[in-house]
């Protein structure tokens, strides 16, 4: 076992530090949850039956019992309020692929927004929808031929989704 911030782990590599406190600071529990390699979390949304969802990167194969990961791949995660796990998918392309963003519409579905890298397109903006329980619902890659990278999500009240970031265009 080994030490990762304040919480006793076996995990060796970049974790997920969970941290949860108080309205004064102050720590009312932490835990670290991931795999055997690198995991980080971009984003954390409360959806509204208590829950908790996080979205972010995995290079980490026995997150779900996959082949070795080359790039990396976008990781969601789903835990309930007391911090147990309900269930967490990996969404994988060919290359590096991660989620920068989540958040939860009005029918308790989950919107993922990030980078999906493809060979012809390089980074490209990535949009996913997925159920309650994690299913895939839609998926559309947005963007030209120059890298093009996400920094916000936000769904709107006509059950639409707005899409932020920006483009490595060279002249």
């Amino acid at each position: 076992a080994s030490r990762s911030f304040d919480v006793e782990t076996d995990l060796l590599m970049t974790n997920l530090w969970i941290l949860k406190i108080d309205g004064q600071g102050n720590k009312i529990s932490s835990q670290v949850v991931g795999g055997s390699r690198h995991d980080f979390v971009y984003s954390a949304w409360p959806c509204t039956n208590g829950d908790v969802v996080f979205a972010g990167f995995t290079d980490s194969d026995d997150v779900d019992n996959s082949q070795r990961r080359e790039n990396g791949d976008g990781w969601l995660l789903r835990m309930d309020r007391f911090g147990t796990i309900k269930w967490q998918n990996v969404f994988a392309g060919k290359f590096e692929d991660y989620f920068r963003k989540i958040a939860e519409d009005k029918e308790g579905r989950l919107i993922l927004a990030g980078n999906f890298e493809s060979e012809e397109k390089s980074k490209q903006f990535w949009f996913l929808k997925v159920t309650y329980e994690g299913k895939r619902v839609a998926e559309k890659i947005f963007g030209d031929k120059q890298d093009e990278f996400l920094t916000s999500l936000w769904p709107m009240s006509d059950m639409g989704v707005v899409m932020t970031g920006y483009s490595s265009y060279v002249s």
